[in-house]
């Protein structure tokens, strides 16, 4: 039942054929990438389940979030966050939408190619999410380069995320929340945003000085420090949430069937250019429906 749910959910969302990604993903890729894990995370979730007869949620999210703390249920959060992270980033890939991307798989001298310097981005995104990125992070070059940097350099299982950082307007308990940035995060393993409790969510503005004071005199911002979540000191901030909007799948299962040891760059190229920005920017409007007169844009 979870499977079945999850693949509608994914094949409802892809703008490909329901077991490829086209100009990211082979059918073969696709396999490895998402259905295997899908199926393997599924079978144990639901094994998990039913051995400690459990039935208190309807989602992989939820479980994820009830059983998070809680050490007697690992093997349930470990695999129902596994399936969350896996339907979060796929459900915002769609056909790359590079017209001369190809899949292949580089050689060694990949690894020693410079980089290309070229300012022309595709796949941008636009509007509100637009304004958003070059408020938190300089430029959708800068944005770009951090994001993908930070996955390439994740070794083994992981994702990297971009996190919206919410906060109260006021001390006042129904207090309307604005985006005070985003953030890009790393997570390994079974791990997500889902982990973060509201008395855990870190300050981030103050995570980054605490960098800072660390660095070699090196300007830091709070959309220019790569962080991960189980090495952010934990503030009580009882005001604040983030919300996920992006996670990209560093995984080796998610590009050695397409691309080999040595093109785990040019997978995350592909990648970026698979991005379903409509997808994110639906997922922050239905957030903002949720929160009564959240604002997603600080003013």
């Amino acid at each position: 039942m979870l499977r079945s749910i999850t693949q509608r959910r994914l094949q409802s969302t892809l703008a490909s054929s329901k077991d490829s990604i086209k100009g990211l993903l082979s059918t073969e890729g696709f396999q490895t990438a998402y259905t295997s894990r899908l199926d393997y995370h599924s079978a144990q979730l639901k094994n998990a389940i039913t051995s400690k007869n459990y039935n208190n949620a309807t989602t992989t999210q939820a479980y994820a979030e009830i059983h998070a703390k809680d050490s007697a249920n690992k093997e349930i959060f470990q695999h129902s966050s596994s399936l969350y992270n896996l339907e979060f980033a796929y459900k915002r890939l769609a056909e790359n939408r590079d017209p001369t991307a190809s899949i292949g798989k580089p050689t060694v001298d990949a690894l020693f190619e410079t980089p290309k310097s070229n300012s022309l981005i595709n796949n941008q995104p636009t509007g509100a999410l637009l304004k958003l990125i070059d408020s938190s992070f300089g430029s959708v070059e800068e944005f770009k380069t951090l994001l993908l940097q930070s996955a390439q350099a994740i070794n083994g299982d992981g994702y990297t995320w971009v996190i919206a950082q919410l906060s109260a307007k006021s001390n006042a308990i129904k207090a309307d929340l604005v985006i005070t940035g985003l953030n890009i995060v790393n997570t390994y393993n079974a791990g997500s945003p889902l982990n973060i409790s509201s008395s855990q969510i870190a300050n981030i503005e103050r995570a980054v000085k605490a960098e800072k004071s660390k660095s070699e005199k090196k300007e830091l911002t709070p959309s220019t420090v790569i962080m991960e979540l189980d090495q952010i000191a934990q503030y009580s901030t009882m005001t604040s949430s983030i919300a996920p909007l992006v996670a990209v799948d560093a995984s080796p299962k998610a590009y050695l069937k397409d691309y080999g040891v040595y093109g785990k760059a040019a997978y995350l190229e592909n990648l970026w250019n698979s991005i379903d920005w409509d997808v994110v920017l639906a997922d922050v409007e239905a957030f903002s429906k949720k929160s009564k007169k959240t604002s997603f844009i600080s003013k």
